[in-house]
Order: C-alpha cells, then structure tokens, then sequence
C-alpha cells in the first residue's frame, strides 16, 4: 500500500524512493581493530544538516501595469490654440521691433546725432546710421547751426554800419544770439527724446498685449486639457496574492479583479498544460492526494486530472 502526494510516491512505511539510497556505513569490526579509514569527519559533526534559510515570504500584491501622470505642462504648451497664439506673439513682436528701430534710426537721423544721454538698449542705432547723422546737411543740428551762424554775421554787419562793433552792444547781442541758438538745441533734443519715447512705447504696448494673450491662450489650453478624457490619470493595476493557485502551480501566483492570473514579476501567467504520466497498474490500496484541495482519492490521476 502507497500514497501518492502529487509529487512523490510514498510506500506503507511513509518513506520515497530516494530515501533508500545508498549511504556510506562502517563495517563493523572486531575490538582494537583500525578503523580509520572510515571515518567521515570530526565527531559529533559527520552527519549535519546543513542550514537552510527559510523561503522569503511572498508579497502581497505585485503591479501589472503602470498608471498615468498626465504631464499637464507639455500637454498645455502643445495645445494648438496656445501654439498659434504663441506664433501670432513672436510676429507680432517682430514687427513692432522693426519699427521701433526704424523710428530710432528716421529719428537720430533727422536730428543730426545721438542726444545727451540716450541709451540704445536694444542695439538699434549702428555706425552707418551715426554716419547719415553725421553728414545729414539738412538736419535739425545743421540747420540750427547755419541758423545761428548767419544770425551772428548779420548782427554783426548791422553794428557795423552803425559804427558800434567795438561797442557794448556787440556782447550783449552775441549773448542773446547764443541764448536763443541753445534753446533751439534744446527744444530739438526734447522733441527728439519724444519721438525716441513713442516708438520705445508702443514696442512695449505690443509686448504687454502679447504678455495678456498667452495668459489667456494658457487659459484656455489648461481648459482644453481638462476637458479632453484621454488626459485623465489614472492608477497602476495591480493583483493580490491567491494562495490557491500558488499552491497548485508551486510559484507564487496572483490574481487581479478580474480573475486574470501573474507571476511574482507582474507578468501574465498562463498555466501550463496538463503533464502525461504514466497510469499503469496501482497497488491495491493506494491513496492519492490532489496537492491543491487536499483530498484523496484511491485513482490514480490520469494525465494530472483528479477526481478531487
């Protein structure tokens, strides 16, 4: 009589096949006898079992699949609304740029040079146009220049015919012509300074009319996102560990909601397929046990399927 455990066969006496292997013995010899040769090791020590650390226990649930994260900030700045407005900011800067320098440049040109204290902070006056500037015979600068130049001689000429150049009145009358020549100068330099103001003005109108259209094409792309269902998070799947079929198929085994099975990797597990084995004749009384129910049966199990 035997019993049959799923994975070895067990006789009447509880013990495998492989239990009664060969083991080395000593023979037994007569007193004052040298037996040496069959000595296995150290006394108290032949014989020891090695020491076996105990199995990890499994873990309680493993994951199948990874959960979604929306990169909400990459989503936002693709939207096709916030690109087109972004697109239309870029021209619209461009173009306000360009004739911000354009204004400078008619400007300092016109005026003859660079007024006291102006600060090109966008790099729009070059060389070629300090030279036109420079040599702009009819600008603010020259004609005020020639104004004043002609306006002495003739000043001079009048004290001349009346025989007065040597006079008082020709400083008194020099002080006023240079009074009136810096006023004019200084009137040109401010009107310049307001052409120079509007143009820097209305580049920085245009930036702050861009700076208020991203914000709301942010607005409305954060919109888009929100009401787009492909873009809502969601959490990683995961399966519990079933002791069940951990135990019929030796691994541990988990399994989801669903019933789907996966190994301790998160992997999906398929169960293999029934192992033949050889059904020839039993001994009488031999009882068979199913590993995964425990139950019996006096059967043997044809082609791993049990009764039980």
């Amino acid at each position: 009589m035997g019993l049959y455990t799923g994975t070895a066969y067990l006789d009447e006496y509880g013990k495998t096949a492989a239990s009664y292997a060969a083991k080395p013995s000593s023979p037994s010899s007569p007193p004052g006898a040298d037996t040496s040769a069959f000595a296995t090791g150290p006394v108290g020590t032949a014989g020891a079992p090695p020491v076996v650390p105990p199995p990890a226990a499994p873990a309680g649930s493993v994951q199948t699949a990874p959960g979604y994260t929306p990169d909400w900030s990459g989503l936002i700045q693709s939207d096709p609304a916030y690109l087109s407005a972004q697109a239309n900011a870029r021209q619209a800067q461009a173009d306000a740029a360009a004739q911000r320098k354009a204004a400078l440049r008619s400007a300092i040109t016109q005026y003859g040079g660079l007024p006291s204290g102006f600060s090109d902070q966008y790099g729009d006056v070059d060389q070629a146009t300090l030279d036109a500037a420079g040599q702009n015979q009819f600008s603010t600068l020259a004609q005020l220049a020639r104004n004043y130049s002609q306006n002495e001689d003739q000043f001079k000429r009048g004290l001349a015919a009346r025989g007065a150049l040597q006079s008082g009145d020709l400083n008194y009358g020099e002080d006023q012509l240079q009074n009136a020549y810096g006023q004019q100068r200084y009137d040109a330099a401010n009107a310049l300074s307001s052409t120079i103001n509007q143009a820097l003005g209305a580049y920085s109108g245009v930036l702050n009319s861009n700076a208020q259209n991203l914000t709301g094409a942010i607005q409305g792309a954060e919109s888009n996102v929100d009401a787009n269902p492909s873009y809502r998070p969601t959490p990683a799947s995961t399966a519990n560990y079933d002791a069940t079929n951990s135990a019929t198929y030796g691994q541990p085994i988990y399994a989801d909601d669903g019933g789907n099975l996966f190994d301790q990797n998160g992997n999906p597990f398929t169960p293999p397929a029934p192992t033949p084995f050889d059904t020839g004749a039993q001994s009488g009384g031999d009882i068979y046990v199913n590993p995964a129910t425990g139950q019996t049966q006096t059967q043997r199990p044809a082609y791993g399927l049990w009764m039980t």
